[in-house]
């Protein structure tokens, strides 16, 4: 299923290659390439590109590549690239290259490399086979040496470093 809808206040839910403009929720499914306008409610499956204008939620899955606008959430799965405006908050899976405006709040799963602007808080997480769980480390952009517009990853004694 094919759907293009370009007015106003539209839906478009299902089908690939669904585009929507602004001010739309518009929902797509595998192997999708979703976009959406100013204030919409993006969602995109496996292997999707999926992209969303100002105050937008947009959600990827594995193998995408997600793009959001200032005031974004943004979250994106495994192997995913993640992009977020200015005060965003964005979410990255496992590999991903994940990067968040000013003011944001980025996290990134085992192996992701981060990048915030001034003022972000970057999480990084690693799997702990000592205790069998999952932990978090946390960094903020303008302390301890961590820079705005510069990525960053774990090192093997989890300690944030350039990548």
């Amino acid at each position: 299923m094919n759907n293009a809808v370009f007015c106003e206040d539209s839906t478009a839910i299902g089908g690939n290659d669904s585009t929507v403009s602004r001010g739309s929720t518009v929902i797509g499914g595998d192997g999708t390439k979703v976009s959406g306008g100013a204030y919409s409610t993006v969602i995109g499956g496996y292997r999707s590109t999926v992209t969303g204008g100002d105050y937008s939620t947009v959600i990827g899955g594995t193998g995408s590549t997600v793009t959001g606008g200032d005031d974004s959430t943004v979250i994106g799965g495994y192997r995913s690239t993640v992009t977020g405006g200015e005060s965003s908050t964005v979410i990255g899976g496992n590999g991903g290259t994940v990067s968040g405006g000013d003011e944001s709040t980025v996290s990134g799963g085992d192996g992701s490399k981060v990048t915030g602007g001034k003022e972000a808080l970057l999480t990084l997480q690693y799997w702990d086979s000592k205790t069998n769980r999952v932990r978090q480390v946390t960094a903020y952009v303008g302390e301890n040496g961590i820079e705005a517009g510069k990525a960053y990853k774990l090192d093997k004694n989890h300690q944030f470093v350039l990548a």
